[in-house]
């Protein structure tokens, strides 16, 4: 007769020592990303508690997750700023999104307000960075929304010129 297995999870948060069973999952991932420029730090786990420390963790993060910006559910967006298609850094489908980006970008003459010398597209030094605002406008154009992601990018535009 085979041998029955029962795996048990424990708490992850009990004192070290106990032997608590954990009552549910909880997933939680951070990711990090500076506004310009610098690279995004991730941190997931995957945490086995009890009820009791699955609302605790709820009731820290809750505050911060109501003030933010939701994202879709179910939706993958971008990795890089949660904008674009939802494919990885670096993908083809992704630079492609980038390319045609600057494309539109370039086409309305739009320039990074703290530099303008460089494109919207490029931060104070020079180098790629895409503001989330100059990502969501052009997320809005590709849902049929000119007029929305025209008035977003207003800042984008040079000084003395309108739409």
């Amino acid at each position: 007769m085979p041998a029955l297995t029962q795996v048990v999870f424990y708490d992850d948060m009990a004192w070290p020592g106990d032997r608590v069973p954990a009552q549910e999952v909880v997933q939680v991932t951070i990711v990090r990303r500076p506004l310009e420029g610098g690279s995004p730090s991730r941190k997931a786990a995957e945490l086995y508690l009890t009820g009791k420390h699955a609302a605790e963790v709820d009731a820290v993060l809750s505050p911060w997750l109501t003030v933010g910006h939701p994202l879709q559910s179910g939706h993958q967006r971008g990795k890089t700023t949660g904008h674009g298609p939802a494919a990885p850094a670096g993908s083809a489908e992704r630079r492609d999104w980038r390319r045609d980006l600057r494309k539109w970008s370039d086409g309305l003459g739009l320039v990074n307000p703290d530099a303008p010398q460089y494109p919207a597209w490029k931060n104070k030094i020079g180098k790629h960075s895409y503001p989330a605002d100059l990502e969501e406008a052009y997320d809005l154009i590709g849902q049929g929304k000119e007029a929305e992601a025209l008035a977003k990018v207003e800042r984008f535009r040079p000084q003395g010129t309108a739409a």
